[in-house]
């Protein structure tokens, strides 16, 4: 009798939850203090964290379930709410067009605000503290709706993720939602679409607290991640060919969706979000494409400690940033990761009068809430926050460059990257050219040819890029040579030594380098000198540069009677090398030349092991080492070898320019190497034209202003353009891998 008298309390209890009250800020607050923020977990799995044996001790007992049975207890988190606001906020989304592969947009202004939150990993506490801030800004009322007209709140993929409190996080997610459908967006990440939470924190809540919830809540939640947008952007009626582009999917960030939408984003207005589906793929009548990139953080990959707002090295022509929110113990513990923190875009006329403000607040100390920083939205250049806001375009100086970011040659093409941005960053952050920025469109080309003047032809075409900063080889440059011959395209510094590049009439090329065939010639010179070696092989790349480095090798050797060496060559992105060691091992020379690049050569060395290279002496030019290449020869073979470089010892000259590299390379925690110390200087004479150019700045007068340098001494660096070499330098030292001082040859 008394288990029927219980029976039909609960189902009258039941009978009471038609609809979900309405839920105030106040009320989450109450909530959060209801739950432990500091939780240890079970294991240790940073990455996987298990909260189980705490969600244990949240599982009410007997009596509390008989107090909640008849109202006189509450749960801290109301289940049947969530369930129903879940519902809701799916069928609106869905009411909306939202659903499957799909994507958002909006027509951007003056007014516009977005808030952005990077990944907060079901930081509850933190999320909560962080509406409190919006809330004393006036951007949220008590109730949640947003106040302030033409904004908008972004949370940019992974809500769920290493924290005991999924649910409640994701309740606070749809209660905005609910209240804001068209300014509110959960954006879909890896970790939602991959079904990562099915064995993570969520999974286990549900499990502990909710088992008989458990399938539903699936199913619903599944259905929610269908409603979530792959990418929100926004555009201003003055240049609605440049997107801001905000997403948590990692590989959407380099998608080329946006060329197949159509007229969608010229079609874009003012408070008004479009939703295109993005199985429609409808060819562009007119152009578009990413300027300013909001990202998402990679929550699987291991580094020492984060940084709440993150300026990257650009994506194509894009700025990229990325922001992180996850104030958890667990991130705590992997990343040293302490901050409640957001960032805000306040939109100006245009992309380039926008800035980006962080907000932080250390959830360990009792200090409030602070406007951290302000930048430039599309260049990454830090404002002063006490200077009232300027809203003003400033005009851009627009350079571009083609590296190998992803094959064979990837690894200098980094350390190119950072050594460019180092010094742009820089010439920006000084304000020495008034009123002018420059910014940099870096695209990957893997080493081929073909993509790399596919590449060249849409910065000049499409984007109107005519100079080219530091492009990366002999083959890949040589694709425009009829262009850089007539001066169409100004190729500024290129990493070749290539002798087609320094004819006196080539007008559209400056280079840094020396020729190949003087480091040839120099390495040579010495070896024969200094060691007496007679016996030689060459390690070759089989195209124009590694061909000419070999024939000048021979050419020299026969200058001094040796008229018999061994050909290696090797086709690009090669890595069997099975005939070139055999016949390497059967010729036993005395000194084996590299003129290859980097990851070839290191596996070649690898194949051929090092117990055969005992009594060889191996030495290569410049354009064959990086700093990876170096580490397998000196640790993992245990040989020393001979380099040319066209630059001084990044770790130990004292050339002021280098100084200063360091010291940039050291807040960055990047370690020295030649090349981002080559792009670093080139970059950096660049902007030392560009800063002294009155008129006028485009490729024909950034080449008349370099053509000026004779003996100019820039930062301990001699400079003196030599109109029948078009070469800005003369210098070249020899690296004997030692650790002894370079020898400097010029």
């Amino acid at each position: 009798m008394l288990y029927i008298w219980y029976l039909l309390a609960f189902l009258f209890t039941q009978s009471l939850l038609v609809s979900a009250k309405e839920y105030t800020l106040a009320d989450l607050r109450i909530m959060a203090d209801e739950y432990q923020e500091m939780v240890k977990s079970d294991n240790n799995n940073d990455f996987n964290p298990d909260f189980s044996n705490h969600l244990m001790k949240m599982r009410p007992g007997y009596g509390t379930l008989f107090l909640r049975m008849f109202g006189l207890k509450k749960d801290p988190f109301p289940f049947y709410d969530f369930e129903e606001i879940l519902q809701s906020v799916i069928s609106n989304q869905k009411a909306r067009g939202r659903s499957g592969k799909f994507i958002i947009g909006t027509r951007l202004s003056a007014a516009t605000k977005i808030i952005v939150f990077g990944n907060i990993q079901a930081a509850f506490h933190s999320l909560i503290r962080d509406l409190e801030e919006l809330f004393s800004q006036g951007i949220i009322d008590e109730h949640l709706k947003i106040m302030q007209p033409h904004c908008y709140i972004i949370f940019n993929g992974t809500a769920v993720g290493r924290s005991p409190y999924v649910l409640q996080t994701l309740f606070t997610l749809l209660l905005l939602m609910q209240k804001n459908p068209d300014q509110v967006f959960y954006m879909g990440s890896d970790f939602e679409l991959n079904q990562l939470w099915k064995n993570g924190s969520l999974a286990r809540q549900l499990n502990i607290l909710y088992r008989k919830h458990e399938e539903r809540t699936y199913a619903l939640f599944s259905n929610l991640i269908d409603t979530l947008p792959a990418a929100f952007y926004g555009n201003f009626e003055s240049h609605p060919e440049k997107l801001l582009k905000i997403t948590g999917l990692l590989n959407f960030k380099h998608d080329s969706i946006e060329n197949e939408t159509g007229d969608f984003f010229y079609q874009l207005k003012r408070d008004q979000v479009k939703t295109w589906d993005l199985k429609r793929k409808e060819k562009n009548t007119k152009s578009v494409y990413t300027a300013v990139l909001l990202e998402d953080f990679d929550p699987n990959v291991k580094m020492s400690s984060i940084t709440s707002l993150v300026y990257e090295d650009p994506i194509d022509i894009a700025a990229v940033w990325r922001v992180f929110s996850a104030a958890t113990d667990t991130f705590y513990h992997i990343y040293k990761f302490k901050d409640d923190t957001f960032a805000k875009i306040l939109c100006g006329d245009d992309l380039n009068s926008s800035f980006i403000d962080l907000y932080t607040h250390n959830r360990l100390g009792k200090e409030k809430f602070k406007l951290e920083a302000r930048y430039k939205l599309d260049s990454g250049v830090e404002k002063p926050i006490i200077q009232p806001l300027n809203n003003q375009s400033v005009e851009k100086i627009y350079l571009g460059s083609t590296l190998d970011l992803s094959k064979s040659n990837f690894s200098m093409g980094d350390r190119v990257r950072t050594g460019i941005m180092m010094a742009i960053n820089q010439l920006n952050r000084s304000g020495k050219l008034k009123d002018k920025e420059v910014n940099m469109c870096i695209l990957d080309d893997g080493y081929t040819p073909r993509i790399a003047h596919k590449n060249i032809m849409h910065l000049e075409k499409d984007l109107n890029i005519h100079t080219l900063l530091l492009p990366i080889g002999t083959p890949t440059v040589l694709t425009v040579e009829d262009q850089i011959q007539a001066g169409q395209i100004f190729a500024a510094f290129p990493i070749t030594g290539s002798a087609e590049l320094r004819d006196s009439d080539c007008k559209g090329v400056i280079n840094f380098r020396p020729e190949y065939a003087l480091e040839v010639e120099k390495l040579i010179e010495y070896l024969v000198n200094e060691y007496h070696f007679k016996t030689f092989a060459f390690f070759y790349q089989d195209d124009a540069y590694g061909r000419d480095c070999h024939k000048k090798a021979q050419e020299v050797l026969a200058k001094h009677g040796i008229i018999t060496s061994i050909g290696l060559p090797y086709t690009r992105n090669t890595t069997d090398f099975l005939k070139q060691c055999q016949k390497l091992q059967d010729a036993q020379v005395e000194a084996l030349g590299c003129f290859s690049t980097s990851q070839p050569t290191q596996e070649f060395l690898r194949q051929v092991s090092a117990a055969n290279l005992v009594g060889t002496k191996v030495f290569a030019v410049s354009f064959a080492v990086d700093d990876v290449l170096e580490a397998f020869i000196t640790y993992e073979l245990g040989l020393k070898c001979i380099f040319s470089r066209t630059v001084p010892d990044p770790t130990k000259s004292d050339l002021p320019l280098v100084q200063e590299y360091r010291l940039l390379m050291d807040q960055l925690k990047k370690p020295y190497d030649v090349y981002s110390l080559e792009a670093y200087i080139c970059t950096s004479i660049l902007c030392e034209a560009l800063k002294q150019m009155d008129g006028p700045i485009n490729h024909t007068t950034i080449i008349k202003q370099l053509e000026q340098f004779k003996d100019y001494n820039f930062k301990g660096l001699t400079l003196s353009f030599n109109p029948q070499n078009r070469q800005i330098s003369q210098h070249l030292w020899f690296d004997f891998q030692d650790g002894g001082d370079w020898l400097k040859v010029l």
